[in-house]
């Protein structure tokens, strides 16, 4: 049988004028760096994946050691036909865009 994935957008923006700015910048940088080893970086701060609803826990669970209240997350579950409709214009990709086939990925 197999697992149900789902393709899910994360976005985030970490706010530096609330807190110690140093201590922001590290946690941003040890985000982007946790979610660019399982994902699909789009832009600096917006990921892509395609993952098992464990596996979106486990993101969460990530994002949420790393954000504080001020910063603002958001992620975005896109069923088959929306994916199908995702437009890119782009000069240089950043990492290869995620397919079906992540076997590889660790999350």
């Amino acid at each position: 049988m197999r697992t149900r994935r789902m393709y899910i957008v994360v976005v985030y923006d970490v706010c530096e004028s609330e807190g110690n700015p140093k201590e922001k910048r590290k946690n941003r940088r040890k985000l982007y760096k946790r979610l660019k080893d399982i994902g699909s970086p789009v832009q600096f701060s917006a990921f892509e994946f395609n993952v098992t609803p464990e596996q979106k826990a486990q993101i969460e669970s990530i994002i949420n050691r790393y954000i504080e209240p001020s910063d603002r997350v958001s992620v975005y579950t896109l069923c088959e036909e929306c994916r199908k409709k995702i437009e890119r214009f782009q000069t240089k990709t950043l990492k290869p865009v995620i397919t079906d086939d992540i076997s590889s990925m660790e999350v």
